[in-house]
């Protein structure tokens, strides 16, 4: 049970670490789409 709890909490604080990475991608490519586009 322990060991469950443990697993959930490094899962839970992975994802909170892992959203800014996942939030600088989508602003990198939608960047990358308009400077396509209007040049």
């Amino acid at each position: 049970m322990r060991g469950g709890i443990l697993i959930a909490d490094g899962v839970r604080s992975y994802e909170e670490d892992a959203a800014p990475v996942w939030l600088w991608l989508w602003l990198w490519l939608w960047l990358w789409l308009w400077l396509w586009l209007w040049l």
